[in-house]
């Protein structure tokens, strides 16, 4: 008999082989290229083989996710980023824009702008001799030597929110020699959901019109945007076609300049600018320990070239480059992580999260009344509906850590106004949160996906492979998540704490009974007996995934673990098929499908070791939480630029990989360290108490520091400095008090 198997492909391409088989059918098996090998392989030991033209079931992609069918492209940590308002340029190592990269360009609002600039030296692409790269800015030195002639070029790249300049300036020493700089240049306007693999249904009118001095690239949309593109030279090029530019330099110019000036224009009119509010200044973290300097120093920067405004403020970009753009889960759990620090990236974030509230029932967008956004698209496949993220609701987890934030950031800053300002779209959020509990006949918080072409799975763990059993098998939705019942639990606290201190009992205790039921309720159906451990999620059927994963470590945090249980929950956390080395797995190593260099199945991700870690200490695991955050942070050491990734490889004994598709910068990674630290410190802010708490004796590792201008109210800040042994606080005004514990042994 026949073995059937696929090609994926369509038309001449499925077909080829043997057209007088050739069947369609819809599949999503294997990858072309293993169903190509297997049947070449067949046909050469003389197996008859049927072939299919295969009709891929179109999954848009994961959100935070690798897609189903289509290959998010590779990124490379090592690559430049520079960013202005929200405009973002990934570079090439060598500074350039290849036209082969796929991830390559010059970004904005989910555009690609620049998708080709490619500079040679007399035709040929030298590597700098120096080059120094901060949040905007590109400098770079070449120096050529050839029969007695030196000749340096210093070149400066300013990217600002509405355009780039490229400086190129030379000094020619010894005999003359004539020299060219040559430049291909293209705006090609792609969608980045075309980037990462979607199919535009139509696509719009380009033109371009090019003389001696500029080329200007304009693009009618099908979105009826006019999005534009100027390149222009303080120079006429010799040579200029069809995006290819010459200019040759006369050998007899000792010295000089040719400065290429580029301008966009990509309008949004979805971004209202009404309400602007100021930043509260950046503490000024100085170690004596390198490591940590460079960490903290390339988080700050990181954390402050992220901040973009889409119209309530500076809020955290998710990620560069392929979440560049606002998404709720991310920003509110990096602006959590902030706020001990920089309370400014909370405030922007809620009410940004506030005015983009859902306020109808809309299946597509999986929005409902007094649900959070999940995540906001710009781009022109966005607004013709070839995907479904204009604006999309489908998370399960961003309306309850809204009302975290929300009450946590009204501890740390006492600010009652913004309570005020909130309480519409905080009872919006609680009434949403307490109908979709109750529709749940478990008393749970639980997704099921309403729109086809969005996500399969809305919890953090969002890849499509992330739900699955010990065995392996995959979960389907309906699922309650652990953590999410985590968030939940902590959110009907938090406002319960709120509602006591405003005089509403009532309301207090009906949340104060809801959390403890469903906390029994989390215990009796997650609770692992075999491994003292919580399960991952509960499915439709109420049976539980029983595979290993960090989720409780997140429950930890959350609070909803039972006190009697904290300690066995902890001590699992720390074993070795679960703590890498340098941060959790997200699955335990060992697990039948553990896969360390997987997005959800045992990688490393640095914002839920940042949270585990701070409920280790929560938990009464002192010893634990160090060590964990320890770990985390010299991980950062092994990655370019200091930068902690996204995720990285979750391997045991081997130094981490970052994961081949993840972003950096990237929100919730880059406010990892911030939040790490506070953990180490113990630091607690309580503006209602006016109380500042911290370890009296912070970890040895962290050597002498000092830390300024960390804000307590609008233009107060105090002051935390360390001789490597003892922590004491300056410049503490009245009537704020500074509380000095000890810190518990490890």
């Amino acid at each position: 008999m026949p073995r059937q198997l696929s090609i994926v492909g369509f038309g001449r391409e499925a077909g080829a082989f043997d057209a007088g088989f050739l069947t369609t059918v819809e599949h999503d098996g294997m990858q072309a290229g293993e169903r190509l090998a297997e049947m070449l392989i067949c046909r050469i030991h003389g197996e008859e083989v049927l072939c299919e033209r295969v009709r891929p079931v179109l999954k848009v992609r994961e959100s935070t996710g690798v897609p189903a069918l289509y290959q998010t492209p590779r990124t490379n940590p090592g690559e430049p980023v520079l960013k202005a308002g929200a405009a973002f340029a990934v570079l090439s190592t060598a500074g350039r824009i290849e036209a082969s990269s796929l991830r390559q360009g010059v970004y904005l609002y989910d555009t690609r702008m620049v998708s080709t600039y490619q500079w040679r030296i007399s035709g040929e692409v030298p590597a700098p001799l120096a080059m120094t790269v901060t949040t905007d800015v590109l400098r770079a030195r070449y120096v050529f030597q050839h029969a007695g002639m030196t000749r340096v070029i210093e070149r400066t790249w300013q990217l600002y929110p509405e355009g780039m300049e490229d400086r190129w300036a030379w000094q020619h020493y010894g005999a003359p020699e004539p020299w060219r700089l040559s430049l291909a240049f293209a705006a090609d306007f792609t969608d980045i959901f075309e980037l990462r693999g979607s199919d535009p249904r139509h696509v719009g009118h380009k033109t371009v019109d090019q003389d001696a001095y500029q080329a200007q690239y304009r693009y009618e949309g099908r979105d009826g945007i006019a999005r534009q593109v100027t390149m222009a030279s303080t120079r006429a090029a010799q040579n200029n076609a069809a995006g290819q530019w010459e200019w040759m330099i006369d050998g007899q110019e000792v010295s000089g300049e040719i400065v290429l000036k580029t301008t966009w224009h990509n309008p949004v009119p979805e971004i209202a600018t009404g309400r602007k509010q100021g930043a509260d200044p950046f503490p000024q973290f100085s170690f004596e320990r390198e490591l940590w300097q460079h960490v903290m120093s390339r988080a700050g920067s990181d954390m402050q070239m992220l901040a973009t405004d889409y119209g309530q403020g500076l809020v955290p970009m998710a990620g560069i480059p392929w979440f560049g753009t606002f998404f709720g889960r991310d920003a509110v759990i990096a602006s959590y992580q902030m706020l001990a620090w920089n309370p400014s990236y909370a405030y922007h974030t809620l009410h940004t999260l506030a005015a983009w509230q859902g306020h109808q029932d809309d299946p597509e967008r999986e929005e409902e009344l007094g649900k959070m956004v999940h995540e906001v698209r710009f781009g022109e496949m966005a607004r013709t509906h070839d995907v479904p993220f204009a604006r999309y609701y489908g998370s399960v987890d961003v309306t309850p850590l809204f009302l975290i934030l929300l009450v946590e950031t009204w501890r740390r800053t006492g600010d009652d106004a913004l309570m005020n300002t909130m309480k519409p779209a905080a009872q919006a959020a609680l009434d949403y949160l307490l109908r979709a509990q109750d529709r749940n006949r478990l008393g749970l918080l639980s997704f099921t996906p309403r729109s086809a072409q969005g996500l399969a799975v809305q919890s953090w763990k969002d890849s499509a492979d992330s739900m699955v059993f010990a065995d392996g098998e995959h979960a389907s939705p309906p699922l309650a998540v652990a953590e999410v019942q985590g968030y939940v639990y902590r959110a009907f606290r938090a406002m319960a704490d709120y509602y006591h201190v405003q005089g509403q009992d009532d309301w207090a205790r009906d949340l104060e009974k809801r959390a403890k039921k469903l906390q029994r309720q989390f215990d009796a159906l997650f609770w692992l007996p075999d491994q003292l451990f919580y399960g991952l999620a509960v499915d439709g059927n109420g049976r539980l995934l029983d595979a290993v994963t960090s989720d409780p470590g997140q429950c930890l945090w959350a609070g909803i673990v039972p006190r009697t249980k904290r300690r066995a929950v902890a001590q699992r956390l720390l074993a070795p098929d679960l703590f890498s080395g340098w941060g959790i797995r997200t699955l335990a190593a060992g697990q039948s499908a553990y896969d360390p260099y997987s997005y959800h199945r045992g990688s490393v991700w640095p914002h839920d070791t940042s949270l585990i870690a701070a409920g280790l200490l929560k938990a009464g695991a002192a010893k634990e939480s160090e060590t964990l955050a320890l770990a985390l942070m010299q991980a950062a050491e092994h990655f370019p630029w200091y930068r902690l990734p996204e995720l990285f490889a979750g391997e045991q004994g081997v130094a981490p990989v970052p994961y081949p598709e993840a972003c950096a910068p990237q929100a919730w990674a880059s406010a990892a360290p911030f939040h790490l630290m506070q953990t180490l410190l113990g630091l607690e802010i309580d503006a209602l108490q006016h109380k500042i708490h911290a370890w009296a004796n912070p970890p040895q590792a962290l050597g002498p520091f000092t830390i300024k201008e960390i804000p307590l109210s609008l233009g107060v800040t105090f002051t935390l400095i360390s001789d490597g042994k003892r922590l004491k606080a300056h410049d503490v005004p009245k009537p704020w008090v500074f509380h000095a514990r000890t810190r518990p042994s490890p």
